[in-house]
């Protein structure tokens, strides 16, 4: 049976430890420490998105955490003015970087909410779980949301005809508890309903709003079809509101992929972010341990929460809400900036560029632009082109075609 703001500071940034470093993830991919003293509540909810290991002192303000490179372009407007000092990104660095600002942290076992925490993780798909159906989804059209979930229509579940399943999981060390994912009018991001992780099953359906999670729980939501709209997309991102309510470091909230039905990789969270709608903007070409989603040709999402067998009579946590789950695509995209010398040039690399593309800077047209195929450009101007950079100093880079599709904005710092 069932047991019966964030601190937002305005204290400005004064610390960032960062540099290119080597093989941060199984696959090689360059990850930067990230080290915020003083870090503001926007500050946090940017590095929670960008990074694949964050620990974050709530109370202190004080945030370390491990980035991706190609999660930089877009969290470096967040994170000025940047300091000189740096460090190697990669487990081991971060794990000296906690230590180093946050000597008395512990790993797990805290139900006090000081801590946040994000690491990756791999789950394997439970053997009571329902056969996933051989349904695809419909081809990729540019610009376009592959995927939107808002809760507020029906039918949303696989049982009456819709997209998602629900059902309780077996993995170690947690026994199978009779709680599913629900859509409830008890809270919500946007409009009347949202998920929660442990508001539905034979009990689960027994409780009343802001119920605490109980022990043992094992509780995926996943979406049925396979998700095939990213294959080949110059950029993709993951994007839901969520928020979280768990023991640090013993209870976790999950979001993971799988290209094989079976194993997922992914990220899981705990700790306390239970008073505000969180976005989480996790971008799909720089998946933890599966790199680049566009290049796979399906692939399953999946959200779960887990708990222990150690829970304080006096912990309140709820768990997971979901709200607003989206996953888009971009037809053109930059993915990464490049110095060239002897004369002054640009290497724009990414994808979906077409003849007569031009390159922008801070809005500004640079001087002259090599089409090199759709996914690279080289800017060229010499001093002129050289001036529209300064040194050290953050500008937005852009790409237009002619028909009018821009790039998002990537931040280049030479």
């Amino acid at each position: 049976m069932p047991r019966t703001t964030l601190l937002a500071t305005a204290a400005a940034l004064v610390g960032l430890l960062s540099i290119s470093a080597m093989a941060a993830q199984a696959q090689g991919a360059p990850s930067r420490i990230v080290v915020l003293k003083n870090a503001t509540d926007d500050q946090g909810s940017a590095v929670l998105s960008a990074s694949d290991r964050l620990v974050w002192a709530r109370d202190l303000g004080i945030l370390v955490a491990d980035v991706p490179e190609a999660n930089m372009p877009a969290l470096l407007p967040s994170l000025t003015p940047l300091p000189e000092t740096s460090l190697c990104g990669g487990p081991g660095a971060f794990q000296a970087a906690v230590d180093a600002a946050l000597p008395g942290y512990r790993a797990e076992g805290t139900s006090s909410g000081r801590y946040l925490i994000k690491e990756p993780v791999t789950l394997v798909r439970p053997g009571e779980a329902p056969r996933r159906p051989e349904r695809r989804m419909e081809g990729r059209v540019p610009e376009d949301t592959c995927l939107a979930e808002g809760f507020e229509a029906t039918p949303i579940w696989y049982e009456d005809g819709g997209n998602w399943w629900h059902y309780q999981g077996g993995q170690p060390d947690n026994a199978v508890g009779d709680y599913y994912w629900l859509d409830t009018n008890c809270d919500a991001h946007t409009g009347s309903w949202d998920c929660e992780a442990i508001m539905g099953g034979t009990i689960g359906s027994t409780l009343p709003c802001g119920s605490e999670y109980d022990y043992n729980t094992d509780s995926w939501l996943e979406y049925a079809p396979w998700l095939t709209c990213l294959s080949g997309a110059p950029g993709a991102y993951l994007n839901f509101y969520g928020k979280v309510y768990s023991q640090t470091g013993l209870d976790y909230f999950y979001y993971v992929v799988s290209v094989d039905g079976t194993n997922y990789t992914g990220y899981r969270i705990s700790g306390s972010l239970y008073d505000t709608w969180y976005l989480y903007s996790q971008n799909m070409r720089a998946w933890t341990g599966l790199g680049d989603l566009t290049t796979y040709p399906r692939f399953a999402l999946a959200f779960v929460f887990q708990s222990g067998q150690n829970i304080p009579p006096t912990f309140t946590g709820y768990g997971v809400h979901l709200d607003d789950i989206a996953i888009t695509t971009t037809s053109i995209s930059v993915i990464q900036v490049n110095k060239m010398g002897n004369p002054f040039r640009l290497s724009v690399t990414g994808g979906g560029f077409l003849p007569g593309a031009w390159v922008y800077i801070d809005g500004a047209q640079v001087p002259a632009v090599a089409y090199k195929g759709s996914s690279r450009l080289v800017a060229k101007g010499g001093a002129a082109l050289k001036a529209m950079v300064p040194l050290g100093v953050p500008v937005c880079v852009t790409v237009v075609n002619p028909n009018g599709g821009t790039t998002p904005c990537y931040t280049y710092i030479r």
